[in-house]
């Protein structure tokens, strides 16, 4: 009995490999296939490349899910060298600066010593993922 069940679980993780696999391979073929007119107005200005705008953009962060805005503010650059507290930002990040922090305890994707959570970065420059942010208009 246990040696089915031991096999059966193998089977399991087996599908779901391969399952990951396909999706994986499937992801870079649905970004590609999305051209800037399939892009909402709010987030062409990223695809436009990763220069620094000439005013920055108001945003809302969230987490997770994009019901579960935790601050505003205003984005300002996603080049992975540009630098949040002396840290280059890397690839999938965003420079940004917290305006309003709604949800306070929440963790900031990447802290430091200082700056732990959205309410210990109000008012602060801060790296949180690109696909996060919800850009709303240029200022």
């Amino acid at each position: 009995m246990v040696y089915n069940s031991i096999q059966h679980s193998g089977a399991l993780v087996q599908s779901l490999q391969e399952e990951v696999k396909e999706l994986r391979e499937e992801v870079p073929n649905q970004i590609s296939a999305q051209d800037e007119t399939t892009l909402p107005e709010s987030n062409k200005l990223a695809s436009r490349g990763n220069s620094i705008p000439s005013r920055p953009v108001k945003y809302k962060l969230f987490w997770l899910i994009p019901s579960n805005v935790v601050a505003t503010g205003h984005w300002y650059n996603e080049e992975p060298t540009c630098k949040a507290h002396n840290v280059p930002l890397g690839i999938g990040m965003s420079k940004v600066s917290i305006q309003i922090s709604l949800k306070e305890d929440v963790p900031l994707a990447r802290g430091n010593d200082h700056l732990k959570t959205i309410g210990d970065a109000f008012g602060s420059f801060i790296a949180w993922p690109t696909p996060f942010i919800i850009k709303e208009q240029l200022i």
